[in-house]
């Protein structure tokens, strides 16, 4: 272990190890080696602990090399010495030893003999170890420490007992002077060097910051003036540049800005505003622009530059993109290529020209064959009211297709079979190498994957239900091929819900679960119900639970201090409740001057019914210890109607009734008793 302080060439920790009779080791030696600093060395004899200055003497402050034993070591002893080296003076490091039932004082303050608790040092961010006869405890298994009362606390199970030795040990800030020698530091005030492995002195660090403060304060001086350069200048705040341009010489300028405005300010405006894009010796500049004296946006190319302003001069461009919507020639001419004319299809007319189809503002007529030609373009149908678009086959026995071809096979399309009759028609959306895998028929049936579908929707395949917003897990419902309806979620592990051809419900990953409470399982299908002098009064499973309760002895005034092994189990099924457990009690409970009061245990984990006779059950007692019974035993044990406890009694014989305080416990402590049985709650 390497501690702040080590000097270079002496640091870590000396393990040495000295077993009587062998490697020179006597019986009755008492001077043995080992390397320490500060006082720092731990001894064990045979795996016990020894107190420092008490049961070995050290070197308390510099460079140690062995140590003393009060007593010679006898012959079979193991000794294992563990010194610390490289912590120098100024550690902190108190310990105080106390015998149990003795009192004296720490370095905490004064010991008055408790088994549990004892006094510190002042421990507030150190490390506190202890040990109890030379055996090291656990913190907060075995003890914990309370640094602001400069205590430790034995936990229960680790209490101590009159004569046992508690060592303490209380480690503080370690702390060292010239960790790093003044050789090692780089005194620049420019940080030239830039090295890994050397810090920066003080007095480089301090011009380093005030040479940035004063580049802050010139730039935050609002009489600035002349040219300032800086490196990486990031602003917290807004930035106002007052001038005539701006120029910003890089390779690329990211905005993350949703919105650029240009023109800002203005109460009316006659300049053109928009975008210049300087081209050099290639030709003009190019401008996207809003012209203000048009009205309207315009592109093309321009022999303005980025600082004219006014009405800027533009040679209308050409664009080039894909169009989507309608596009409003009126008042101008859409012209056409031969290769770009539209595609009009009137069955057994001849080629069209643009005046048979209304298309008034193509320069060029649009001729294709009346059928059979291929059309390259897009095809817009547009009305002031409802657009129709009309495909006409002949006679109810001919299919309407369109088919989505990919320039050298059908890919998919819509077909509509007519088949002869209402009742039997169908449309028929295909994809994926032409398949067909939706089908509307003419009585509103819809198949997926599935032909002539015979209800509202068919499904041949998987259906998936994906969240509404979020992640993309999804729940997938299929009839498998055993044909049972299963539910799995996101097609992965077993299917979650399975309903077999019986009609038979399987739950496989999780658990049925009752979301309203006074609801559960109805068994009034079930027709062998009560037949005697009696009535059914329910048949739903409303509720099942299990776990523990906590018995407690009473004598319905004092509730008993209970030994710790007390404690009790319960199932509840519907209104029944089952309940099991052991009591134990851990005091003289005749102290309290109750000795012929009834005895009582308390707790129960749920009221008993209070209608008449309807929470009363009875207990069977399976193994007990009392002070004195009257008859020798066993007590026996009721619940009532309405009372939240049971009852305990005598056996009966020379019973007298109510088992007493006394008569269980007597004067002494841990008396027990194991019971079970049977009550109802409401």
């Amino acid at each position: 272990m390497r501690y702040v302080g080590a000097s270079p060439t002496s640091f870590g920790e000396d393990r040495k190890k000295y077993v009587v009779g062998s490697g020179g080791v006597n019986a009755g030696d008492t001077t043995f080696n080992v390397s320490y600093d500060e006082g720092k060395v731990d001894a064990y004899l045979n795996g016990i602990r020894l107190f420092p200055d008490t049961d070995f003497t050290r070197t308390a402050s510099g460079v140690g090399s062995n140590i003393q034993l009060s007593s010679g070591v006898s012959a079979g002893d193991v000794l294992e010495l563990f010194g610390l080296q490289g912590v120098h003076g100024g550690n902190g490091l108190v310990e105080d030893r106390f015998v149990v039932g003795t009192n004296s004082t720490g370095s905490g303050g004064s010991y008055s003999g408790s088994t549990t608790v004892f006094p510190t040092a002042s421990n507030v961010g150190d490390t506190v170890s202890l040990w109890k006869n030379g055996v090291k405890l656990v913190l907060t298994t075995d003890y914990t420490v309370q640094p602001n009362a400069s205590t430790v606390t034995l936990e229960s199970g680790s209490a101590a007992t009159t004569d046992d030795e508690i060592c303490i040990q209380v480690v503080g800030i370690v702390t060292s002077a010239n960790f790093i020698p003044t050789t090692d530091l780089l005194d620049e005030d420019n940080f030239a060097t830039n090295s890994a492995t050397k810090p920066a002195s003080q007095q480089s660090i301090k011009a380093y910051v005030d040479a940035a403060d004063a580049l802050k304060a010139n730039v935050a001086n609002t009489n600035m003036t002349g040219d300032a350069t800086g490196v990486n200048l990031t602003l917290s705040g807004n930035l106002t540049v007052n001038g005539s341009t701006v120029t910003a010489d890089t390779t690329n300028t990211v905005i993350k800005d949703n919105l650029i405005g240009l023109n800002n300010g203005v109460t009316s405006n006659a300049n053109d505003a928009g975008l210049i894009i300087e081209r050099g010796s290639t030709g003009n500049d190019a401008l996207i622009m809003w012209d203000e004296s048009a009205d309207k946006w315009t592109l093309g190319t321009s022999t303005s530059t980025a600082s004219s302003t006014g009405n800027l001069n533009i040679t209308v461009g050409t664009l080039v993109a894909n169009l989507e919507g309608d596009a409003d020639v009126s008042g101008g001419t859409l012209t056409t290529s031969t290769a770009q004319k539209t595609a009009i299809v009137d069955g057994g007319k001849g080629n069209l020209t643009k005046s048979d189809v209304g298309l008034s503002n193509v320069t060029n007529d649009a001729q294709v064959p009346a059928s059979g030609g291929t059309f390259t373009g897009d095809i817009s149908v547009s009305n002031s009211s409802d657009s129709v678009f009309t495909m006409t086959v002949g006679g109810t026995s001919n299919d309407a297709k369109i088919d989505f071809n990919n320039g050298s096979s059908v890919d998919g399309g819509i077909t509509y079979d007519h088949n002869g009759s209402y009742a039997s028609e169908k449309l028929v959306l295909r994809a994926g190498n032409n398949t067909p895998h939706v089908y509307l028929t003419g009585n509103g049936f819809v198949g997926i994957n599935q032909d002539g579908p015979t209800s509202h929707l068919q499904v041949k395949g998987y259906v998936g239900f994906e969240r509404i917003s979020g992640a993309s897990d999804k729940w997938l419902a299929y009839t498998n091929t055993d044909d049972s309806f299963r539910i799995n979620y996101n097609g992965a592990g077993n299917d979650e819900l399975i309903i077999d051809t019986s009609g038979n419900v399987e739950v496989k990953t999780g658990n049925l679960v009752i979301g309203t409470a006074g609801k559960g399982i109805d068994f009034s299908a079930n027709t062998d119900d009560e037949t005697g002098a009696g009535s059914v009064t329910g048949e739903i499973l409303d509720d099942y639970e299990y776990g523990t309760w906590n018995p407690v002895f009473s004598n319905g005034t004092i509730t008993y201090a209970m030994h710790s092994d007390t404690r009790g189990k319960y199932v509840k099924i519907g209104q029944m409740v089952f309940v099991s457990g052991y009591v134990r009690n851990n005091t003289n409970m005749s102290n309290s001057g109750n000795y012929n009061a009834a005895l009582r245990i308390n707790g129960l984990p749920f009221t008993p019914s209070s209608s008449d006779f309807g929470g009363r059950g009875g207990l069977s007692v399976g193994y007990y210890d009392c002070a004195a019974l009257q008859d020798g035993g066993p007590p026996t044990c009721a619940i009532w109607e309405g009372l939240n406890y049971i009852a305990l009694y005598e056996s009966g014989g020379n019973a007298s009734g109510t088992l007493s305080v006394g008569d269980f416990g007597g004067t002494s402590t841990y008396h027990y008793m194991f019971f079970s049985g049977t009550y109802y709650t409401d």
